[in-house]
């Protein structure tokens, strides 16, 4: 979660988009044509929406009145006729006459087209892009003729959910008929009640008679009723061997009843139910199931793909406008209506789907459905982070009820964005351009980011979202709120995109305008974050990129306590179920971790570079990350993040000295702070001391042993982890009385890696470092490059320009080097937000590419790595299978070979082009400089703690199989002719050397142009290989690739070549293609 304050600006700019699309534009006869039209259109849409909405016009009515909207929109609409052609019925304007000159586009509703709009040009015109046409009003036309398939398709659905309410309340008016009234329908066979609502269906509603029909017959199934079982069996038999069964082959459709046998089967169902059952009970089987019946126009509408926000939402309020409906429902009806309002707001997961359906009851909707903001006639969702803490927070209210440790546990007030709106927003403000900017090359993309993000903020919402937002506001009256991305791939399981999108603190003061205007310019930037380089990059990487993306909005509360000009929570984190770093070899993955820190928890999830959060782990709370008093002193928390509800602005503030001043008005500081006193840490509870001259150091601890908070956090990690079936983490604040559960996702998960020692007998001119603190399971191995930004150089630099220029050599060379065959070094912290003087200020994009990042702490330089377990930073690490590891030179059990780096040649320059100048801060250093040949593997061994990186010699054998295997993946053996390849000589037999050749035999069965072809494709890929080999080793050879043909006439004449493959002795080994020859 990137997080900051969304800034200030004019909300007169929002109140009428023709005053800024005109403002400023120059002079120019073109652009002022063009905005013209674009009004035209404007209006065009405007009146037919108002049209349309009307609903007391009927159908007819309304495509009436549109035809006489539509010709103002085009060019030349003095000459311009419309007509409407709809189902046999017609609809034009006054002055209609067909010509030559024509733009058509279909209507279509359900898939079938059920007519035709028309527009005609009475008199010809210059030809433009379709006849006399512009390709805008090509898009117009197709524009409008979308409107009104779904304005007609809308139209039936409630046309018919209004029939089956009339239908409904007709029978349900003839089951409470009592005593004289049935009696004067009964005929002179005394028919029970039940049987004349039969003959009446039977008359009137046939569709109700059949769904009556069926759950009779299910009834009479679950009771185990032969007769029922021997009819059905009639229909389809479930006797496999039956011989109505092998009459017809398996893969035979059953044969169709015809109507009078299926109206016999219907009549029988209830024969067989009046013989069974008694009278009464059918009477109060028939009343449950009409009953049942009322959320028919519900169940209709959820299964229907595309209903709007407001037509799901007022049926919703109607279903539970009725008495008792709830209770009569049919559970299966009950479960098909949630789980499509499921996969409507929330996600198609079937992994989401399979938990939530459960967890949601029905009535849960309607408080979702009141909190939600978007375009009235929208379908989108409410994205990833909202559907997960929606689902979190339903499975801890329902284990709240059984488990008291939870009973405390609360949820921030929250509003909805649908995800379809931002493509409403860049609709409205003609952005429709920047679908393009995730195909732009990286560089380019975080070039242009800074100007689409203006571009964004300089544009306005539609009015229908405006009064949504203000609705919003009016909700959270003056407290602070966050604005949080929610993405539809947002929190997946499998892709979190832990960081990529903004997170942003709005506070919500002055008047009203002011704030609603603070709040949109949040939401602008968080939708243009959506076109950044980092999520981008990340998509891209997963394969992801042709994903249709929308972006969600989560508005929450912030969680805290106003104390002076000071908005903030007590203290504020994030706790993962499963630890991927144990500081201790008795902490397992399982036993997780908190990350926390005291006022809001963006401390607590991006890299700071002057501060530390406090690691602890729920299972395992006496097992410290720092066990001396010192280290906990040293390594506390000394700041904090705050709302500064005066200014409105995000401050960054000295814990102490605020705990201090508002001690008095801060909630529970005490579960917060200790005092130290003579070498010992006490709990600021168990003193009396004077405040302002104490010795505070935040740790939490009585917040850790004397509250429930650990185990709360404990139980609430299990249970999430338990339902939802993956590793998950959890963001929590504390207002100092409760603690809120603001988000949750899946966790992300590095890859099984299996453990493996270190080395014990790597000679020490062969090291490059060693260390024994935090060290995390892994091992690379064939690491080509390490990229070393040097401390001390880092730190003389004098300009803030500098170190950001150093970090963008890091991003280019990411890019250059070969990926995942280096490793960066570098001082402090990596990815540090705030002081850059403490670590190159980089983001996942610039580091994406490397596979180990080592920071360096000389304490003597001020660097103290700060342990990045937990935040977006190192998720981003795990997830890509990066490795991470601390060091710490000068300090026991830790080596560092720095000067092998310094004695190397730096082949920065050779690399990239103009950087020289920063030669003496970044450095590239190729491993086959050092040894040539040679690799550098790095072993870490969590268990042990230990990590070694070491200079490996090379071995030429599996660098040749390795380059075969390259070789066989890139050939097309069908292109070339090749019937077959096989490997011969020193490679086969494990003998080369590093000169060696490799040695192909080519079994090729082409044409002499593809013999040709083959053979320069094998020169170009010798060379290469002879120039990959000279880097590695500092030998020079002509080419790597020693390659012989052999025909069938060759095997046939057993040539000394093809002697090879024909001979007993296995002399050669198959090659595998990338075909399978």
């Amino acid at each position: 979660m990137e997080t900051t304050m969304a800034d200030k600006t004019d909300f007169t700019k929002y109140q009428k988009k023709d005053d800024q699309n005109t403002a400023g534009i120059a002079p120019n006869g073109t652009m002022i044509h063009e905005l013209k039209e674009r009004v035209k259109e404007l209006n065009c849409f405007y009146r037919i929406t108002k049209i349309i909405r009307n609903s007391k016009l009927s159908v007819d009515e309304a495509l009436q009145e549109i035809v006489k909207v539509i010709p103002p929109a085009w060019q030349y609409p003095e000459i311009t006729c419309v007509r409407i052609y709809l189902e046999g019925r017609e609809f034009k304007t006054d002055n209609f006459q067909q010509t030559n000159w024509k733009l058509d586009s279909n209507i279509i509703v359900d898939e079938k087209i059920i007519g035709v709009l028309e527009v005609f040009y009475l008199e010809e015109q210059s030809q433009a892009n379709e006849g006399p046409f512009l390709t805008e009003e090509r898009k117009l036309i197709d524009a409008i003729a979308d409107l009104l398939s779904k304005f007609i398709e809308e139209r039936r659905i409630k046309e018919e959910l209004e029939r089956q309410r009339q239908k409904l309340d007709y029978v349900e008016k003839m089951m409470k008929a009592e005593g004289e009234p049935l009696a004067k329908i009964r005929s002179d066979e005394k028919k029970q009640d039940w049987e004349v609502i039969l003959d009446l269906l039977a008359k009137t509603d046939p569709r109700t008679l059949l769904r009556l029909t069926r759950k009779m017959a299910y009834h009479l199934y679950r009771m185990e009723n032969e007769k029922i079982t021997t009819l059905l069996n009639k229909i389809t038999p479930v006797d496999n061997d039956s011989a109505a069964v092998n009459w017809r082959s398996v893969n035979m459709s059953t044969p169709r009843e015809d109507l009078e046998t299926f109206l016999s089967i219907q009549k029988q169902v209830f024969e067989i139910a009046k013989e069974s059952i008694p009278a009464d009970v059918i009477s109060t089987l028939f009343a449950n199931w009409m009953m049942q019946d009322k959320a028919r126009p519900l169940l209709l509408m959820s299964q229907k793909t595309g209903i709007p926000l407001v037509e799901i939402a007022a049926e919703l309020n109607r279903f539970f406008d009725q008495e008792d409906v709830e209770t009569a429902i049919s559970l299966e009806d009950l479960m098909s209506i949630k789980t499509a309002l499921i996969r409507r707001f929330f996600a198609e997961r079937l992994e989401y789907v399979n938990v939530a359906k459960t967890a949601f009851e029905l009535k849960d909707f309607l408080g979702i459905v009141d909190h939600i903001v978007g375009p009235a006639q929208g379908a989108g969702k409410l994205g990833g982070k909202a559907s997960g803490v929606l689902l979190a927070e339903k499975l801890i209210r329902e284990e709240m009820k059984r488990n008291p440790v939870l009973k405390n546990i609360n949820f921030p007030i929250s509003w909805y964005i649908t995800s379809d709106t931002i493509l409403s927003f860049i609709h409205y403000n003609d952005l429709d351009e920047v679908s393009h900017v995730k195909y732009l090359d990286p560089l380019e993309i975080r070039q242009e980011q800074p100007f689409l993000e203006q571009m964004f903020k300089s544009s306005t919402f539609p009015f229908e979202i405006v009064e949504g937002l203000r609705k919003i506001i009016r909700d959270f009256k003056d407290k602070p709120v966050i604005v949080r991305s929610s993405s539809l791939l947002e929190d997946n399981f499998g892709y979190a995109f832990s960081g990529k999108y903004k997170s942003l603190f709005v506070p919500n003061i002055g008047t009203e305008e002011q704030r609603i205007c603070s709040l949109m310019n949040a939401i602008m930037e968080v939708y243009a974050s959506t076109f950044g380089p980092d999520p981008i990059e990340y998509r891209r990487e997963r394969g992801l990129l042709d994903f249709n993306e929308e972006m969600g909005i989560l508005i929450q509360e912030v969680v805290g306590t106003q104390v002076g000009p000071y908005f903030m929570p007590t203290f504020a984190g994030v706790a993962f179920s499963r630890n991927e770093f144990r500081w201790s070899p008795r902490i397992t993955r399982e036993d997780g971790m908190v990350r926390i820190v005291p006022g809001l928890g963006t401390r607590a999830v991006d890299r700071v570079g002057n501060d530390y959060p406090i690691l602890i782990s729920p299972k395992r709370p006496n097992l410290l990350v720092n066990t001396l008093v010192e280290e906990r002193v040293k390594y506390s928390p000394r700041f904090m993040d705050v709302i500064n509800t005066e200014t409105g602005m995000i401050e960054t503030v000295d814990a102490v000295q605020v705990f201090k001043k508002y001690f008095d008005d801060l909630p529970k500081i005490n579960d917060v702070i200790s005092v130290h006193d003579h070498g010992r840490l006490i709990n600021a509870s168990n003193i009396l001391m004077d405040i302002e001259n104490a010795d505070i150091v935040i740790t939490f601890q009585h917040l850790f042993e004397k509250t429930e908070f650990l185990e709360q956090i404990k139980q609430i990690l299990g249970l999430l982890e338990e339902k939802i079936g993956v590793p998950v983490d959890v963001e929590f604040a504390s207002s100092g009385n409760q603690l809120y559960i603001l988000q949750c996702r899946p966790q992300s998960q590095s890859q099984g890696i299996e453990r493996k020692p270190v080395p014990k007998d790597i000679p020490e001119d062969r090291k490059l470092f060693f260390t024994k603190r935090y060290v995390t399971t892994g091992n690379i191995e064939n690491i080509e490059y390490i990229v070393y930004v040097v401390p001390e150089e880092y730190t003389n630099l004098s300009k803030r320009e500098q170190m950001q220029r150093v970090a963008k050599i890091i991003s280019e060379l990411n890019v250059k080097l070969p990926r995942r065959k280096f490793i960066l070094i570098g001082p402090g912290r990596w990815g540090s937000r705030g002081d850059i003087k403490l670590g190159v200020p980089i983001r996942y994009g610039d580091i994406n590419n490397s596979t180990l990042i080592v920071e360096i702490a000389k304490e003597k330089e001020g660097y103290i790595p700060e342990l990045s377990f937990g935040t977006h930073f190192f998720q981003d690490l795990v997830e890509s299978n990066i490795r991470y590891l601390p060091l710490y030179p000068g300090q026991e059990d830790n080596l560092f070979n720095e000067q092998i780096l310094f004695d190397m040649e730096n082949k920065l320059s050779k690399v990239l082009q103009g950087y020289k100048n920063f030669e003496s801060v970044v450095k590239v250093i190729s491993i086959s400089d050092m040894l040539p040949g040679g690799t550098l593997s790095v072993i870490m061994d969590g268990e042990a703690n230990e990590a070694l990186a070491y200079i490996k010699p090379a071995d030429h054998l599996t660098w040749r199989t390795m380059k075969i295997e390259e070789i066989a993946q890139a050939l097309d053996p069908d292109l070339y002719g090749i019937q077959g390849i096989y490997l011969i000589g020193s490679t086969k037999d494990g003998s080369a050397g590093p000169t060696s050749d490799i040695d192909l035999l080519v079994h090729f069965k082409g044409t002499e142009e593809q013999k040709d072809k083959l053979m320069a494709w094998f020169d170009e890929w010798g060379k290469k290989l002879a120039k990959e080999n000279k880097e590695r080793t500092g030998f020079d050879t002509d080419a790597l690739l020693d390659v012989h043909i052999i025909t069938d006439e060759d095997i046939k004449k057993k040539s000394s070549w093809a002697s090879h493959i024909t001979s007993p002795y296995q002399t050669v080994r198959k090659i595998t293609l990338k075909k399978g020859i």
